[in-house]
């Protein structure tokens, strides 16, 4: 039952967290600094954005595992090296994903939140399995 709290938990948090983004969703996007900002300096501050977002959002969605490892004991014994790296490559996935909407508009919002999920089921069942 607690894995599934788990699951259910980081599912949450996604949502949140993707979805009440406020002046982020707006800023990840490339049209809104060219209409907005058009001086050539900001062309790129869209990219950092998504990388902020991304990053923001996969810590959020660590959240529910880091608790449950501090609760069983085990937190200390996992290897910071392998966690951040973990936590930093599901951050540029979904910040990859958000360009593919947002801004290469090679797909929609579905397809955008079936890969979330996925990545967040992938992360839940690593961690719950093999307790990485």
């Amino acid at each position: 039952m607690i894995n599934l709290c788990i699951l259910l938990s980081m599912i949450f948090l996604h949502i949140k967290d993707d979805y009440n983004q406020g002046i982020i969703a707006d800023l990840k996007c490339k049209d809104w600094w060219k209409k907005n900002e058009p001086d050539k300096k900001y062309r790129y501050d869209y990219i950092i954005v998504l990388l902020l977002h991304g990053f923001s959002w996969s810590f959020v969605i660590h959240l529910p595992i880091i608790m449950y490892y501090y609760f069983i004991g085990i937190l200390p014994s996992i290897n910071p090296i392998i966690f951040l790296l973990v936590l930093m490559g599901n951050a540029i996935i979904h910040g990859l994903v958000d360009h593919m909407k947002a801004n290469a508009r090679i797909m929609n919002l579905t397809i955008d939140q079936v890969i979330h999920i996925c990545q967040i089921y992938i992360l839940w069942y690593y961690y719950m399995i093999y307790k990485i």
